[in-house]
C-alpha cells in the first residue's frame, strides 16, 4: 500500500493514494470490471472510498492524484453519463521495480563472488600452513559498522518524528481536537491506534489526518441524531482545508 520510492519521488500523500489505487485496480481487474477505451484499462473509484481507505481528505487527494499524473505514474479521463473521473495505471512503477531488481542482483552476485574468492584465499593459506600450527584468524568486515548504522537509525527517527517530540505533539493535537468538539475518549483512542503503526514517513500528518477523520464522522453522527453541534472556534472549512505546521510552531 505505500512504496517509499513513490513517496521520495512525488509525495506521502501521493504513494498512499497511488498503493490505494494499485490495491482496487487489482480488484476490479479480478472482477473483469475495467473499461476499456483507447487500448488502456480504466476503473472508477469515489473520493469518499479513498478517504474511507487512506484517511485523506478530498483536497489532499486532489493534490496527490495530480502529482502521480505530473510524474507519469497515473493517467486520468472523464466517462460515463454523469462524466466520473477514471484512472488508468501507467507502466512507470514496473519500470522502477525492473530497474531496482537488476539493481539487487548485481549487488548478489558481486557479494556472491567475493565471498567465494575469500573461501578459495582461506584455502590455499589453510594448505600452506605446516603441520602442527594453527589455522590462521579470519577477520570478517562487518557490512555495516557502528557508526554507518547509528546514522540510518538517525535518519529514521528524524523522517518518522520530523524532529517533534511525539508526546508533545500528541498533548497539541489533543487539545485541538477536544476543543473543536470531539470526546476525550475518542481523541485518545485515535492516537493510542496510531502510536501503535511502526515506520510511518509523517507522524503528524498522519496523526492529524486520522483526526480529522474521526471528527467529521464524530460531527455527522450528532446532525443525524439532532443533537446540537459543540462550539467550533474554528473556521468550518478548516477541517479539511488547513494544515497547522507544528514544527514551525515550536521552533
Amino acid at each position: 500500500m505505500f512504496n517509499k520510492e513513490v513517496a521520495r519521488e512525488v509525495s506521502v500523500n501521493g504513494a498512499i493514494v497511488f498503493g490505494q489505487l494499485c490495491s482496487s485496480y487489482e480488484s476490479f481487474s479480478k472482477k473483469k470490471m475495467l473499461r476499456k477505451r483507447n487500448g488502456k484499462h480504466y476503473f472508477y473509484l469515489t473520493s469518499e472510498t479513498i478517504e474511507e481507505e487512506t484517511a485523506l481528505t478530498y483536497k489532499q487527494q486532489s493534490k496527490a492524484i495530480k502529482e502521480l499524473e505530473a510524474t507519469g505514474y497515473i493517467e486520468t479521463v472523464l466517462m460515463g453519463s454523469p462524466r466520473r473521473k477514471h484512472f488508468f495505471i501507467t507502466n512507470k512503477i514496473h519500470e522502477h521495480f525492473s530497474s531496482d531488481k537488476r539493481s539487487t542482483c548485481e549487488n548478489e552476485d558481486k557479494a556472491e563472488k567475493a565471498d567465494s574468492e575469500a573461501l578459495q584465499s582461506d584455502k590455499r593459506s589453510t594448505l600452506a600452513i605446516p603441520k602442527g600450527k594453527g589455522l590462521p584468524v579470519q577477520k570478517v568486515n562487518a557490512y555495516k559498522d557502528k557508526k554507518e548504522i547509528n546514522t540510518i537509525k538517525d535518519i529514521k527517527e528524524t523522517v518518522n518524528n520530523e524532529k517533534v517530540n511525539r508526546e508533545e505533539l500528541n498533548h497539541y493535537l489533543s487539545n485541538e481536537y477536544r476543543t473543536r468538539g470531539m470526546p476525550k475518549e475518542l481523541v485518545i483512542r485515535v492516537i493510542n491506534e496510531v502510536q501503535g503503526k511502526k515506520d510511518l514517513w509523517n507522524y503528524e500528518k498522519y496523526l492529524r489526518s486520522c483526526l480529522e477523520t474521526t471528527l467529521k464522522r464524530h460531527l455527522n453522527k450528532i446532525r443525524y441524531a439532532g443533537g446540537d453541534l459543540p462550539n467550533n472556534p474554528y473556521e468550518e472549512e478548516s477541517m479539511s482545508a488547513k494544515f497547522y505546521d507544528f514544527i514551525h510552531r515550536i521552533e
